[in-house]
Formats: structure tokens, C-alpha cells, sequence
């Protein structure tokens, strides 16, 4: 079941399908969303959110507000108070972040590809597995596709609403300050307390049992440097195929941004794996639209066709493994169940 998704852009290139057209995205936006807000028991905190949902439908919204981070539970006591269930809260979080995965993907020259990359982790690991993570990094990549020189302010506003989702999202915010244009000397000013907030999301100890029950299983495990070397291995290509990329798109300084927390995150992981693992989970969208435009860098149609198969099978084969080998998703993830077969 899983590995169907990944081969949805394919289906629909070969089918001749204009996948540049925006009521092919919407159709594909519903079918990933459905898959994302039915799933039942899937995911490791699927029990902690179950539970988390059941909390909050019995509080009033002022107390709600306070249980976790306030977006959050505020999807959760609408629903709870129309009785849509933890079903309901998963449908509109898939909407979210699949709203934002999909203005960002279109962006780029190959979204189809891009979106390919996107579903072995970014879909099915954080967003069917981590509603909150999933949402936040979907509302930074809305805030993405629109960030350029002069106009910020929807990035900011993106990002702060991720925020309100998970703590962690803020630290994309000082990103902006690339685009501003503020003088040298204020914005070094801003950034100096906005670096220091966002350090402290990563490194607080503030967040509730669910965030913390992740860390402990997630973290400190082998696959959390396998996940950090996903975004290390698009920098270092970024950087070797810098020039080419400066001949082609005007977003460099955003990349250059990205490729660099990448490759400084990898030696980060020994001092802190905890705060780098979260940091690593806003820096995926180096991974879409790297391989999104790394065909382009090649001439010769036959050589783009064999760097698309090339990428699609990697991603392919990740997912696989994962499926296969990785306990957590054994335990967690498969079978995939949905709750309108059961």
C-alpha cells in the first residue's frame, strides 16, 4: 500500500495527464489527504494522540488552549465538540500539509518529481505518523514557495503559524531576514535574539509527553543520522553543482541557507541529536527541490530521463527498506488501515 503512492506522479505522466494543471493537484491533494486523515492506528503515537484528543473534549476551550501547542488543540476541540473524532483532526491536518507540500511542489520544475521525493518520509513517516510536525513543516513550505526579496511577510506569517502548531517551527524564521531589505546592521540585530529563540525550541524540555515519548524512541536511535544524512547528501551536490544551479534559478542564497545547516548539522548530531534531529525535520525541503531540479542540470534528454529513474528508485528503495527492516514502522505502520475499510 505504501509504496503506491510513491508511484502516483509516474501513473499520471504516463497516462498524458497535464500534471501542470491545478485541478490534477487538487485531485491529487484529496486522494493523499484521505489516506493521511482515515488512517487508523497508524503511527507510533497514534494511542498518545487518540488520548490527547479524548483530553481535550472534555475541557473547556480556554483550559484546551493550554494542554498543547494552541493550533493544535484548537483543530481538536472544534472537532471534539462536532464529533469528528481524532479522524477529524487528521483529515484537516492532512489538508494543511498537504495545502502547503503542494503550492511548494508547483513551484519547481519538475513537481511531479518533487512530490515523489516528498512521500517515502515527509508524507508517510511525519505527517501520517506526527500530525503536529507534519502540519508545521507543510505551513513552512506554503511559506517557501512565496519567499523572495521584498516579500516576506507571508513567509513570516506561514512560519509563525507552524509555530502554533510545534515550538520547533520558529526556527526557520530568522530565513527571512535573507530576503529583507533591512540594513546590514538591523538585521544582525534581529537576528541575534530571533537565532536565540529558535535555539531554545530546540533545545527546551517544555514540550508535552507525546513530543517527548518521539524524541525517546525516535532520536537516539541509528535512523535519526540516516535522516540527517538525507539532507547532507543534497548539500554537498548543491555545492558542487552550485554554478549551474546560479545560471538557472535566483533562489540561491535560500539553498545556500539550507545546504549549510545540513552539512553542519552531521558533526551536531554527536553534541546534541535531540535538537539536530528536530532541526533536520525543516530541513527536508532541500531534499524536494534539489531533486526537483537536479535533471535540469544535465544535458541530453536520455541522461534527464536516467537521473528521474535514478532519484525515483533511490527513494523507492529507502521506503522499502524502511518497511521492511525498520521495527518502528513494523510495529507502527504496517498494515496500513484505514477506517473506511474497517
Amino acid at each position: 500500500m505504501y509504496l503506491l503512492p510513491v508511484s502516483f506522479p509516474g501513473i499520471l505522466r504516463s497516462m498524458r495527464i497535464d500534471t501542470y494543471k491545478l485541478g490534477v493537484w487538487i485531485a491529487v491533494g484529496c486522494l493523499f489527504t484521505v489516506i493521511i486523515g482515515f488512517r487508523h492506528i497508524v503511527g507510533c503515537d497514534w494511542w498518545a494522540y487518540l488520548d490527547h484528543y479524548d483530553t481535550i473534549s472534555k475541557l473547556p476551550f480556554s483550559q484546551a488552549l493550554t494542554n498543547t501547542d494552541p493550533a493544535y488543540a484548537t483543530i481538536n476541540w472544534i472537532c471534539a465538540q462536532f464529533g469528528l473524532g481524532i479522524y477529524g483532526v487528521n483529515t484537516i491536518c492532512g489538508v494543511l500539509a498537504m495545502s502547503g507540500l503542494i503550492r511548494f511542489v508547483r513551484k519547481q520544475p519538475l513537481p511531479w518529481l518533487a512530490l515523489a521525493v516528498a512521500v517515502p518520509y515527509l508524507i508517510i513517516v511525519i505527517v501520517m505518523g506526527y500530525s503536529r510536525q507534519g502540519v508545521a513543516i507543510g505551513l513552512v513550505l506554503w511559506g517557501l514557495a512565496v519567499l523572495r526579496p521584498g516579500h516576506i511577510f507571508e513567509y513570516i506569517a506561514a512560519v509563525i503559524l507552524a509555530s502554533l502548531f510545534h515550538k520547533t517551527a520558529i526556527v526557520m524564521l530568522p530565513l527571512a531576514l535573507l530576503h529583507s531589505s533591512l540594513s546590514f546592521r538591523l538585521r544582525l540585530l534581529i537576528l541575534v535574539p530571533l537565532t536565540g529563540l529558535a535555539g531554545y525550541s530546540l533545545l527546551s524540555n517544555s514540550y508535552d509527553d507525546l513530543v517527548k515519548n518521539y524524541v525517546v524512541s525516535q532520536m537516539n536511535s541509528d535512523g535519526g543520522f540516516i535522516r540527517i544524512l538525507m539532507n547532507a547528501v543534497p548539500a554537498i551536490l548543491f555545492f558542487a553543482l552550485r554554478k549551474r544551479w546560479r545560471r538557472r534559478w535566483d533562489d540561491n542564497k535560500t539553498w545556500i541557507c539550507f545546504s549549510f545547516v545540513s552539512l553542519i548539522s552531521v558533526p551536531l548530531v554527536v553534541l546534541s541529536s535531540t535538537a539536530t534531529d528536530r532541526l533536520a525535520l525543516f530541513l527536508i525541503p532541500l531534499q524536494l527541490v534539489f531533486y526537483a531540479r537536479l535533471p535540469l542540470m544535465f544535458h541530453g534528454t536520455y541522461v534527464r530521463k536516467l537521473v528521474i529513474l535514478f532519484i525515483v528508485a533511490v527513494y523507492a528503495m529507502v521506503l522499502y527498506i524502511w518497511l521492511s527492516r525498520s521495527y518502528h514502522a513494523q510495529l507502527c505502520w504496517e498494515p496500513y488501515r484505514s477506517v473506511l475499510f474497517n
